[in-house]
């Protein structure tokens, strides 16, 4: 596990621990903690990396997996600029010739409830859809607050 911050590895360690138990192996030797975290974590020998990360850093940490041979999740949005967007593009291209693979996470695709709605629109309930609006934001605006001792760097990149 890495992360830029302890606090986001230990409270995600502790949510795997309670819902799988002994099937959670991450003592602290592996638990990174730093902006070159993902680096220390790739080390680690993972089959697969897991890019849960601010999609600023998902460029660079995903031509990092593939550059190790490793298959790679990146949640969405999976760059935040086009030198972003091409770097992503050259990864998954040296990805596709070492015969890795690559998934990008869409939160609601399997979604029970999301995939009922979308069942029930396709098989015409609500009749012919001529325009549709949808709009995401279930958790509000949020912030973290600066802790003692952070950069102005650190408060950003936290939230």
């Amino acid at each position: 596990m890495a992360d830029a911050f302890a606090q986001p590895i230990e409270r995600a360690h502790q949510d795997l621990q309670n819902q799988f138990h002994d099937k959670v192996d991450v003592p602290p030797s592996r638990r990174f903690v730093g902006l070159d975290a993902y680096e220390k974590a790739i080390a680690a020998g993972p089959d697969i990396v897991l890019l849960c990360t601010p999609p600023g850093f998902r460029p660079a940490q995903f031509a990092a997996a593939v550059k190790a041979g490793k298959h790679v999740f990146l949640e969405k949005p999976v760059a935040v600029d086009a030198p972003g967007y091409r770097a992503v593009k050259s990864a998954n291209e040296e990805a596709k010739r070492k015969g890795l693979y690559v998934a990008v996470g869409h939160n609601l695709r399997h979604a029970k409830s999301h995939v009922a709605a979308v069942r029930q629109i396709n098989d015409g309930l609500i009749g012919d859809l001529l325009f549709t609006r949808a709009y995401f934001h279930t958790q509000g605006i949020w912030n973290r607050p600066r802790q003692p001792g952070m950069t102005e760097m650190q408060y950003h990149v936290n939230n």
